[in-house]
């Protein structure tokens, strides 16, 4: 069994508990990225569960996505993955703030995006999210 949805640690090892109490393997993959990236092939597989099972699955991992990791037991992966969510949100909000910023102080912020995402302020969700966040675009 292939899991691949962002779901607790906790139900994921009891997801491969219950599967490995039946004779069958499991491999807990969830994915980290956008849906734009993802849709580009830009996303990553996140991988956990035994290794010798996730090297029989790779092939068909890595033709849904190229990046693809194994980081330990199942649970590992969705644990990095939470990981990762609470990057991009924190990310994010610091975008906003900032944007938020700069919009009352009258700046232009195409060009505050320009030098934010050219420097050391710069990061995936600020280059994905800030130009959404500038024009107030939140679908």
């Amino acid at each position: 069994m292939i899991q691949m949805s962002t779901i607790s640690p906790a139900l994921t090892e009891r997801l491969a508990r219950e599967v490995a109490a039946r004779g069958r393997a499991f491999l807990d993959c969830p994915v980290s990225g956008t849906s734009a990236m993802v849709a580009r092939g830009e996303g990553i597989i996140i991988a956990g569960g035994e290794p010798a099972v996730f090297e029989r699955w790779r092939p068909v991992l890595e033709a849904m996505l190229p990046y693809v990791v194994h980081v330990g037991p199942a649970g590992h992966a969705t644990f990095v993955k939470l990981v990762a969510n609470l990057l991009v949100g924190v990310h994010s909000l610091a975008a906003a703030e900032a944007l938020t910023m700069a919009r009352k102080a009258g700046l232009d912020l195409a060009r505050v995006l320009e030098i934010l995402t050219s420097g050391a302020a710069g990061s995936r969700m600020l280059e994905v999210r800030g130009p959404m966040i500038a024009r107030e675009d939140f679908p």
